[in-house]
């Protein structure tokens, strides 16, 4: 049975891109909160409020991060569904490449946007320590 679908996705990519899309979105936040859960994490057990703050400035931080990380789920799909096109100018395994070094670059600008907003959020706090 296994098998079977695998070999359906595998050879009808007019309808088994979406799946490969899924498959890639979840891959990808899971690498993505792997790196993330734990700072997050403690920041939220040692204080909530920081925490909703941190998020809060994080939210508006993070569009570049968001950004390449919509190109690399996209390119994989383009690349799943198009293939015969994206290998006139380049190989599957350069393409790949490529998109792995965009979802690299997306995970630097989320980390880069946390490390932003953790900064920021602490700013804030040692202000309002000193006016008490």
């Amino acid at each position: 049975m296994n098998q079977e679908l695998i070999r359906m996705i595998i050879n009808e990519r007019q309808w088994s891109w979406s799946i490969i899309g899924l498959v890639v979105i979840i891959i990808g936040l899971s690498v993505r909160m792997f790196f993330l859960t734990d700072v997050l994490h403690v920041m939220k057990i040692r204080n909530r409020s920081w925490y909703k703050r941190t998020l809060t400035y994080y939210q508006k931080k993070s569009i570049l991060g968001w950004f390449f990380f919509a190109c690399f789920v996209l390119g994989v799909i383009f690349l799943w569904r198009f293939e015969a096109f994206f290998l006139k100018y380049l190989n599957f395994l350069e393409w790949m490449l490529i998109f792995i070094s965009v979802f690299f670059l997306s995970l630097f600008f989320h980390m880069r946007a946390y490390a932003r907003s953790i900064v920021e959020a602490l700013l804030e706090n040692v202000e309002l320590d000193k006016e008490l």
